[in-house]
């Protein structure tokens, strides 16, 4: 059966659009859009709808079932994230420093002034902890993962069956649209059938009126198919997720059917298939691994560790660094002279002092060259540290019961 557009239904009434019918709307001009995400409030125009387009459209714009079909876009990161764990993980830091000139003091040692000095460092970290929740959790992920998924296939036939029946209700106003329209046309011809009698002498006055009453009457249930084929239209927009036009057409059509399904397999398919069933399964699993997870705090954790380092100091002003390398080869010069002097009474050979001799001009200037040079090199020339390695073994004893807390309220959730 060829079904007219609701728009064509509305010019054939004699009877003007009602304020209801307006005011709903307008409601609809209002409400709908807010139901829409932002990012969909565009969408192809169409001029007629079937069952199948409206599910289609539905699944793209429902807000509802959107925000659940959204929180499957993290899964793959969370399944990489639980794998990772079984990876070191690799830090690198570079950090630059400045001292101003004074004194350095280390506890009970004070060093005197010293100039401002700039500083470098950076460091290379390799870290990697090992425990019985690591092993766990790609278990647990994968069963979160399932239930995600189960869950976002109850949301889309949740979705499906309301689209369906609002669908349907859609269908079923405008047939009683034209059914009211119908009735109000025969009313009226009985009304001028009544009148007609009346004039002749046939009818009573009383005739008419009861005529006329019945076209009331009509009248009325029309004006209420006509308020329920925007209510509908509006369900089914909302259902949709888009405003639909006024003059949208729905073109399916049903058929009636006897059924003859098979209990029996129906039920085991539904006890295999439903997706509310399935994502309580999987989360009861990933209770079941939580309550695992959480009973490794019994056991001990491992710890690897490898770091790599250099460091690089410069002095604002050379001088002081100088001076004080000149007093302490100086000092050198007289331990060497000293120790001359007993050579010469034991009768031993007496050792070269002259390489410490600072009077000599040679000396100091291969003394300043060597204090510059090794003073160059910031912020990049680093002195490296040799590679560092530590393995630690930790087996906790006691912790205050909050691992007794934590098992106790696991295996309550997984038992609910």
């Amino acid at each position: 059966m060829n079904r007219p557009s609701f728009a064509a239904e509305s010019r054939a009434l004699p009877i003007a659009p009602r304020p209801v019918a307006r005011s709903l709307a307008l409601t609809f001009l209002f409400l709908v859009p807010t139901l829409i995400p932002a990012d969909a409030q565009e969408v192809p125009e169409v001029t007629d709808l079937s069952l199948a387009e409206a599910l289609r459209i539905a699944h793209g714009y429902n807000p509802n079932y959107r925000i659940q079909e959204n929180g499957l876009q993290p899964l793959d990161w969370q399944r990489r994230e639980a794998w990772a764990g079984f990876f070191p993980s690799f830090n690198v830091s570079n950090a630059f420093g400045y001292t101003a000139s004074g004194e350095r003091v280390f506890g009970d040692f004070t060093l005197g002034t010293q100039p401002a000095q700039f500083s470098s460092r950076y460091s290379l970290s390799l870290s990697l902890g090992l425990n019985g929740a690591t092993f766990l959790q790609p278990r647990a992920t994968e069963a979160r993962e399932d239930a995600m998924r189960a869950e976002v296939d109850g949301a889309s036939a949740n979705l499906i069956d309301q689209v369906t029946r609002t669908y349907l209700e859609a269908l079923e106003a405008i047939d009683q649209l034209a059914q009211a329209q119908s009735e109000v046309n025969r009313t009226a011809t009985y009304v001028a059938q009544a009148e007609a009698q009346e004039t002749v002498g046939s009818a009573t006055p009383l005739d008419v009126r009861r005529s006329d009453t019945h076209l009331g009457q009509a009248r009325i249930q029309l004006l209420q198919a006509q308020n329920a084929v925007v209510t509908t239209r509006l369900s089914l927009g909302q259902a949709v997720g888009v405003p639909l036009p006024p003059g949208l057409e729905l073109t399916s059509e049903f058929q009636l059917f006897e059924p003859e399904f098979d209990l029996p397999r129906l039920l085991a398919v539904a006890m295999a298939n439903n997706p509310v069933l399935r994502a309580r399964r999987s989360q009861a699993s990933a209770a079941r691994t939580q309550t695992r997870m959480t009973q490794t705090q019994y056991l001990p954790s491992l710890s690897l560790s490898a770091g790599w380092s250099g460091t690089v100091f410069e002095a604002d002003d050379t001088a002081p660094l100088i001076q004080s390398r000149l007093a302490q080869v100086s000092g050198q010069y007289q331990s060497c002279i000293q120790d001359n002097r007993i050579r010469e009474l034991l009768g031993d050979p007496l050792r070269d002092c002259s390489a410490f001799d600072v009077s000599d001009p040679q000396i100091q200037s291969t003394l300043r060259r060597q204090v510059i040079e090794a003073n160059e090199g910031f912020p990049f020339d680093y002195d490296t540290q040799p590679l560092s390695l530590s393995l630690s073994l930790s087996l906790p004893v006691f912790n205050g019961f909050s691992r007794q807390v934590q098992i106790e309220e696991a295996q309550v959730a997984a038992d609910n």
